[in-house]
């Protein structure tokens, strides 16, 4: 034995060493990420309306992707000039190897795409819903040189060295600095000419060309490749040879005008309104975002040395200030709860020994733990911090049990109690995996760090406890760790019996008290119940009668109880609060005409208001394109928490009334903006229409819109919104459309009007590519001042034509078409190849009177839909208290839970004595939040979930005691059987108890604005009081049976 206990001892302190070492590896993040399980294809089509983007590119795309197995479902959207389609992956589909078969099928069919369609980039993403910043920093890099300079020092000497730091995902340069070389030409000179715009081209390609020769072998006999090209120039040649015109040769110079200009703007990224060549750097999705960042800057101050003089790179964004202001607030956290763990064991024990065993066994499970969280990659953020902390009580309850069972029996048969109570535990979180996607992937990790923290506690428990125990004990005084006093004891014991026989007497009665202070769930009866059967027909009658809401709005508050409070009072004004920094999101988008310096405008008016402001930390303005953009703005630390976001926010919003024609989406995240409002916000509803057509759709859409236009309460009605961005912008075009008969006798197809307008395009392409001084130079070939060009000019353009005599002759471009403007189709969303509109408005009243008219238009709407055409409400994936399953899945755990007590003790009425403890444990979490007017976010739920676990655990260490006093004694009368193993049980199970509460209360130091903790916190605590009460009144009563001569002996007493 004594050497089993040495070994034990040895390879317990080797693993915490390689937990201590491990530690620095590990990955911290303030928020969770997920698995890519989405692959998006995205292209740009110059110009191109969204009916023609969708038919003529989105479409074959679609089909494509199609073919594909293990593909969930396919979304797309076609937008004028943009499109792109998502594939949404099966489970455990490999991404990348999905997403090397999209690449290789968009090879295949880009061919068949239209001319000037631009090649599909295939990317692996997450959904947006899903998606957060991963930007770690932003650099800015100052010089006296101008942006094309700028712009080249970044991207040959910074990119490549902060490219190869590992687990750097992305270095992205942004900036303006970027030239090109223009070629303008007159049209009339080129026409009296007879040359053509593709002429100058072929020259040019023809002139720079490198042609391959073949191969050569050198003198050692290896070969080389040998072509032929023109001497590296560091300007175009303007001597090339274009053509001939009576003798006389046309030379390049002869015909256009050569400059090397700035490529106009077609994005802005600034940083507090300055215009610089921005860095922009990105973590890969498992990094250690605070050591990346520190190898990050040891990497900047090295680069700074390479750069000339009066260079300088400046820091304006960085990710892990606010990762590590987090986690020293997490880590103040768990420090305070280890302080007060180790304090209340002290203060319960009087004993250093006692002390010592709880203590190190803790230690050891968290460098245990550390070694698990290393080798599987897990990430520790908000919510898997919060689940190690958590659990730390639990782990300590287990020491406890271990060491109380351990000094009286000295045998390790408390196993199987111990593997029930951990079994109970982790099947609460089994209920995390049955969430929706957004919630699942931010309680994904909390019940994975919890699930390892409590299996290492059992390990630790069996194994190191007991030798560790033995190890410390060996020289001590044998003093009882426990001082009762036998007199205290027995009168105890004779008030608790007295207790429980009353309970027994009554026991109808207290049964009736428990289930109407839980309450019944007449407010969850369910409006409507879909289906034909005449159960179905009759129950839908009987609840759509106003008499029949009357009676269950009486009965819910009758007989509602506690959860009818919770629901109503707490849980329909939830919100969800978000851990990330206080920020200021303003989206802003313009009709699809409008230009990219009109949007930078309304962006530069935005920056002249937040300059001034002390309270801004700083503002980053992204323009995407001249429809697009984006500003954020953060706050100073100072000012987060406080009234100064939301008068900004206001500020903002009185602002953009003053600008007409702009659609503006202006909103809040993280904690400053988590405080509510309004307790009576404006419902708002969604209505997804799909089918097969896009203009029969588009029909049932506008017969849709008719009819909520009758209703004066709905407001801010759009039809084409995609689910996630609402704003209805207005897309219009100007339609050229030709007259057949008059092609016909000029003898002009579609294709030579469709290259006379390309020339003219003011968002012209590249035409080609040439290599100058070793570097390859974008070359545009344009008509002189076709920025200029106006619907005028269009109608007088001349076409080409072949008269009878097969002369070239050219006619004016409105002799043979007529030019008008037209609103077009807006964007246009498919998902699996149906076409799908989304109705929005928002609703003036109740929800409940809204509700009801959705339901019934949707309901009057279905009757006339043609087959493949379908209508439906939209839901919010959030804590919608609509969405019933959050109960059931509450209602899962309670039945795995009993069924693993059944198995556990082979006896299906202890099984149910047990279950019962969890509901009884729920009022308190409902008094909590009511009596105290808490928000019940996503740690509210943890709660739920933690406590439907943690209750059953203390009533399984006493029926497991009981058990084995039955055993032991055969013959001892049931009531003094659980006495007898109440009086065993009941000291630990107080003191883990009790540790468990005092192990959250720093959770509720930053008050109920900290996200996630302190409802997780006052949730637990609250329920685990009322456990206390549940085991003292109720496990008797659901375990016990009343005796015949308990009345009698009540009598005679």
């Amino acid at each position: 034995m004594h050497k089993i206990k040495y070994t034990l001892l040895i390879f317990f302190i080797i693993l915490c060493i390689v937990g201590i070492a491990v530690t620095p590896k590990l990955i911290f993040q303030i928020n969770p990420t997920a698995d890519s399980k989405t692959i998006a294809i995205s292209y740009r089509w110059a110009m191109a309306t969204p009916i023609t983007m969708e038919q003529q590119v989105t479409a074959n795309i679609e089909g494509a992707c199609a073919t594909l197995q293990n593909i969930k479902k396919i979304t797309s959207r076609s937008s004028y000039g943009y499109g792109n389609v998502t594939l949404q992956l099966e489970k455990n589909t490999d991404p990348t190897y999905k997403r090397f078969e999209v690449a290789t099928l968009i090879r295949q069919i880009y061919a068949s795409l239209p001319k000037g369609v631009s090649y599909p980039q295939v990317s692996m993403r997450l959904p947006k819903e899903l998606e957060s910043s991963q930007t770690l920093m932003n650099w800015q890099l100052c010089g006296p040189a101008d942006g094309y300079i700028l712009q080249q020092k970044a991207e040959f000497i910074l990119k490549p060295s902060l490219s190869q730091i590992p687990e750097v995902a992305e270095v992205n340069i942004q900036g303006n600095g970027d030239k090109q070389w223009t070629l303008s030409y007159k049209n009339h000179q080129l026409q009296a000419l007879n040359i053509d715009e593709e002429d100058i081209v072929a020259a040019l390609n023809q002139h720079y060309q490198i042609q391959n020769l073949g191969k050569s072998t050198t003198s050692d006999g290896s070969e080389i490749n040998v072509s032929l090209q023109n001497k590296d120039d560091i300007k175009i040649d303007s001597s090339i040879v274009i053509g001939t015109q009576n003798q006389r040769i046309i030379r390049l110079h002869d015909l256009v005008k050569i400059e090397q200009k700035n490529i106009a703007p077609q994005n802005y990224y600034r940083i507090n309104g300055k215009n610089s060549i921005n860095i922009s750097i990105s973590a890969e999705k498992k990094a250690n975002q605070i050591s990346l960042a520190s190898a990050i800057n040891q990497k900047i101050a090295l680069l700074e040395k390479q750069l000339p003089k009066d260079y300088q790179l400046v820091l304006d964004y960085d990710a892990s200030v606010h990762i590590k202001e987090n986690l020293e607030k997490i880590a103040d956290q768990i420090i305070l709860a280890l302080i007060i763990l180790i304090a209340f064991v002290w203060l319960t024990s009087w004993s250093w020994r006692y002390m010592t065993v709880v203590t190190t066994g803790l230690l050891v499970n968290i460098l245990l733990c550390n070694i698990v969280f290393w080798a599987l990659k897990i990430e520790l953020h908000l919510y898997s911090l919060a689940a190690l902390t958590t659990s730390l009580g639990i782990v300590i309850d287990n020491t406890i049990v271990m060491i109380d069972y351990y000094k009286r029996h000295h045998n390790l048969r408390i196993f199987s109690s111990l593997l029930s109570a951990t079994l109970t535990t982790l099947a609460g979180l089994t209920v995390v995996f049955f969430l929706p996607e957004t919630n699942k992937i931010i309680l994904e990790d909390f019940a994975i760090v919890f699930t390892i923290s409590l299996l290492m506690s059992l390990f630790v428990s069996m194994y190191f406890i007991p030798v560790f125990e033995q190890f410390v004990s060996a020289n001590a005084s044998q003093k009882p760790v426990f001082k009762r006093k036998k007199k205290r004891i027995i009168f105890i014991n004779k008030i608790h019996k007295r207790c429980i026989m009353f309970f027994l007497r009554f026991k109808k009665t207290f049964i009736a008290i428990a289930v109407l202070s839980f309450g019944l769930p007449f407010g969850l009866i369910p409006e409507k119940i879909n289906g034909n059967s005449a159960i179905e027909k009759t129950f839908n009658i009987w609840r759509s009668k106003e008499s029949t809401q009357e009676l269950l709005d009486m009965a819910d508050k009758v007989f509602g109880g506690t959860l009818s409070l919770f629901i109503n009072d707490v849980y329909q004004k939830s919100y969800y609060s978000d851990p990330q920094r206080t920020a200021l999101h303003i989206n802003v988008s313009l009709p699809n005409q409008c230009t990219i310096a009109q949007m930078n405008a309304i962006f530069l008016r935005l920056e002249n208001v937040l300059k001034p402001l002390p309270q801004i930390d700083k503002f980053i303005s992204t323009i995407y394109d001249a429809n697009d953009g984006n500003m954020t703005i953060f706050f100073k630390k100072d000012f987060e928490k406080n009234t100064f976001p939301f008068t900004l926010k206001n500020k903002i919003i009185d602002l953009s009334t003053e600008m007409s024609g702009i659609n503006w989406n202006i909103y809040g995240v993280g904690e400053g903006f988590s405080i509510k409002a309004e307790e009576d916000d404006t419902p708002s509803y969604e209505i997804k229409l799909q089918g097969y057509n896009y203009n029969t759709l588009d029909a049932l859409v506008q017969n849709l819109q008719i009819k909520l236009e009758k209703y004066q309460r709905v407001q801010r009605l759009e039809t084409n919104g995609n689910g996630r961005d609402k704003r209805n912008r207005k897309t219009f075009a100007f339609i050229l459309k030709t007259n057949p008969k008059a092609l016909l006798q000029n003898n002009i197809d579609n294709n030579q009007l469709f290259e006379s307008l390309q020339k003219q395009n003011q968002i012209s392409e590249t035409d080609l590519y040439i290599n100058l001084n070793g570097k390859y130079e974008a070359i545009n070939v344009l008509p002189e001042n076709h920025e200029k060009f106006d619907t005028w000019k269009l109608n007088n353009l001349s076409a080409i034509s072949l008269n009878k005599k097969n002369k070239q002759a050219r006619v004016k471009m409105q002799d043979i078409a007529e030019l008008s403007k037209e609103n077009i189709a807006s964007d246009i969303f498919k998902e699996n190849q149906q076409y799908q509109r989304h109705v929005t408005f928002e609703y003036i009243g109740s929800s409940t009177h809204g509700d009801k008219i959705v339901e019934e238009i949707i309901a009057s709407e279905k009757v006339h839909y043609p087959i493949g055409y379908s209508i439906e409400k939209q839901k919010n994936e959030q804590w919608d208290k609509k969405d019933k399953q959050q109960y059931w899945l509450i209602a899962l755990i309670i039945l795995v839970i009993f069924i693993i007590c059944a198995i556990t003790f082979e006896n299906l009425k202890q099984a149910f004595a047990l279950v019962m403890l969890i509901p009884i444990s729920f009022i308190g979490v409902f008094v909590t939040f009511v009596q105290f007017e808490f928000n019940f976010d996503q740690g509210g739920y943890a709660a739920f979930i933690l406590l439907s676990g943690n209750v059953v655990c203390a009533g399984i260490f006493i029926i497991s005691e009981y058990n084995l006093l039955k055993i032991i004694q055969p013959n001892i009368k049931p009531i003094n059987g659980y006495l007898k193993a109440f009086n065993h049980k009941i000291y630990p199970i107080l003191l883990t108890v009790l540790s468990t509460i005092v192990g959250l209360i720093p959770f509720l130091i930053y008050g109920q604005k900290e996200a996630f903790w302190f409802s997780l916190g006052v949730g637990t605590i609250g329920g685990l009081l009322f456990s206390l009460l549940a085991i003292w009144l109720y496990l008797p009563i659901f375990l016990l049976k009343k005796e015949k001569s308990l009345k009698q002996k009540l009598l005679n007493n």
